[in-house]
């Protein structure tokens, strides 16, 4: 039976196409493993040369600190829909309040400072690593609702959508809806609410962008660099398909 199945004529197989494409693979790779390859990488003190880019080690910290503020930045405003300004911190309020908490949503008068982030205690995050349920993370422990300040994370951004006006003007489309759309405005005459759709692909957008970023923090801040194929396949929750995740809290 194995007989059947050989296709290289080394292993007593017939002559075959396929016998040819193996022994040219073969050959080529040992070219390869034998042939220093011409080289693309020079260094010159503190500045590295890359084909024909040219920088320095403090020109690639300066963008690593420039992409982890810009990253910040799109965080706070475009994904967790905070009151920001333009360097992604809490933006002025005419009264000075302090903000609503970090589960409720905030209130938009004036005098009410932005809504405010939920404190994270990092290092009281715990995990269990032996837990394989599918959908499970070190978010689902029920022992880091203290480390996440008692906020609900799955509902905080929607309650917070529905809850604040600003919020609500930006997704939503009411009664007092200027759109002419026809669909609009039958909605608008029976009274109904509906989904801006534009806002929330929009929203799709951003938070894309963000995962980009954060992918390019990762990789060039995780320790040793993983190959592509290895980063962008790391789970953070188990699989529904059994595949357990690869990240884990380890200490806070």
């Amino acid at each position: 039976m194995v007989q059947r199945f050989m296709t290289i004529v080394a292993f007593d197989g017939r002559p075959s196409p396929m016998d040819s494409v193996l022994r040219l693979r073969a050959y080529g790779k040992a070219i390869r493993a034998n042939t220093n390859a011409d080289g693309v990488v020079d260094w010159h003190g503190e500045e590295l040369l890359i084909g024909h880019v040219q920088f320095g080690m403090a020109s690639l910290r300066a963008m690593m600190h420039g992409l982890l503020h810009a990253a910040r930045a799109q965080l706070r405003r475009a994904v967790l829909l905070l009151d920001v300004d333009e360097d992604g911190e809490p933006a002025a309020t005419t009264g000075g309040g302090a903000g609503a908490g970090a589960g409720a949503g905030a209130g938009e008068s004036a005098g009410v400072g932005p809504t405010v982030w939920p404190a994270i205690r990092w290092d009281r995050l715990v995990d269990n690593a032996a837990e394989t349920r599918a959908g499970w993370s070190f978010a689902e422990d029920p022992r880091n609702q203290e480390a996440f300040g008692g906020v609900d994370g799955k509902r905080w951004l929607a309650d917070r959508v529905v809850g604040e006006a600003r919020l609500r003007r930006e997704f939503f489309g009411g009664a007092d809806d200027d759109d002419d759309d026809m669909g609009a405005m039958a909605r608008r005459d029976a009274g109904a609410a509906w989904w801006r759709m534009e806002r929330v692909h929009e929203y799709a957008e951003a938070v894309k962008a963000f995962r980009a970023q954060l992918l390019v923090l990762m990789h060039m801040s995780g320790g040793q660099p993983a190959c592509g194929t290895e980063l962008v396949t790391v789970q953070y929750k188990n699989g529904a398909d059994g595949d357990i995740r690869g990240l884990f809290v380890e200490d806070g």
